[in-house]
């Protein structure tokens, strides 16, 4: 078990996910932590952001999927106003591009919605504490995630992957990023060369798994 932190002042806690029984049972599990003062609750980013002006909030659990904003996107956004805020993600999504992100978001700790009770009162401790934590099934996806392809693709050449990834036709993606067909084409070419793909389903999944696209 993770060390409890010395100082015995309480520790306001902001909860944001838009599903109340997952509310509800953070709040369960975290009510026991004598160290948590209030426990506050967010059903989305822009009552969350109100509740941060009016209270004293030391901790952000936040999950990634919520109705009128990225959790990504938040996070940036408390950081920017609140640059001290100690943040959690908490969260169902395991796969590879979102891992990338999270890893790549460096907030102070990650739980997976699978995880264990003990789980979540240990990110607590550890974030108090000063200390990252990653439970236990988030270090298990980093074990299995694949070397991240270096950036071979242009940004234009990303622009078009991603057109295609959202199901537009070449001429869509043409008239969308004001070029022309054969420009679309040529561009679809070498991201497949560069992709070492077969098909364009096999250069949809490579670019995914890769962490080159995220959807």
């Amino acid at each position: 078990m993770v060390q409890l932190p010395s100082d015995t002042s309480k520790y306001h806690l902001l909860l944001i996910d838009d599903h109340p029984i997952v509310l509800a049972g953070i709040r369960n599990i975290l009510e026991v932590c004598p160290e948590i003062g209030e426990i506050y609750a967010a059903d989305s980013a822009a009552k969350a952001l109100e509740l941060l002006k009016s209270h004293d909030i030391s901790i952000c659990m936040v999950d990634i999927e919520l109705p009128d904003m990225s959790g990504f996107e938040l996070i940036e956004q408390i950081r920017l106003l609140y640059p001290g805020m100690r943040i959690i993600i908490e969260t169902m999504h395991s796969e590879v591009w979102i891992v990338r992100r999270m890893v790549k978001a460096d907030v102070d700790a990650v739980i997976l919605k699978q995880s264990d009770p003990e789980n979540l009162q240990e990110a607590i401790y550890s974030v108090l504490s000063g200390r990252k934590y990653f439970c236990p099934h988030f270090r298990k996806c980093l074990r299995k995630l694949p070397p991240e392809m270096p950036q071979v693709l242009s940004k234009r050449e990303q622009e078009v992957l991603k057109c295609i990834s959202e199901g537009l036709k070449s001429n869509e993606i043409a008239t969308k990023l004001y070029i022309s067909v054969n420009t679309v084409e040529f561009h679809r070419k070498q991201i497949m060369l560069k992709l070492e793909a077969k098909n364009a389903s096999d250069m949809l999944i490579k670019a995914i798994k890769s962490g080159v696209l995220e959807i």
